[in-house]
């Protein structure tokens, strides 16, 4: 993919090639234009002072915290994982 400046956009193709589906599609049209909102998201993002699209995009999801909401979120659910391994262990039994 060329960038705006006749160089080819690494993050672009980065960006795009990722997604097996477009491989499997049958109207080529779908790649054209999800390569187009990818452009489009990007540069949006550059002129927001963003690296990238995924960096705009997910910046509301950062926090400070993030490794200790982590940490919480992994103790909540590590009872309930370990139920269902429980579960799961006494249904093959019966197998």
């Amino acid at each position: 993919m060329e960038g705006r400046h006749g160089k080819k956009d690494e993050t672009n193709v980065r960006r795009v090639s990722f997604g097996p589906f477009l491989k499997k599609t049958t109207n080529n049209n779908k790649i054209y234009i999800y390569i187009r909102v990818v452009s489009l998201t990007n540069e949006a993002a550059r002129l927001n002072g963003f690296r990238d699209g995924t960096e705009m995009l997910t910046q509301p999801y950062e926090s400070d915290n993030f490794v200790r909401e982590m940490t919480e979120t992994l103790e909540e659910l590590t009872p309930l994982y370990q139920q269902l391994h429980a579960y799961v262990r006494y249904r093959l039994r019966k197998v």
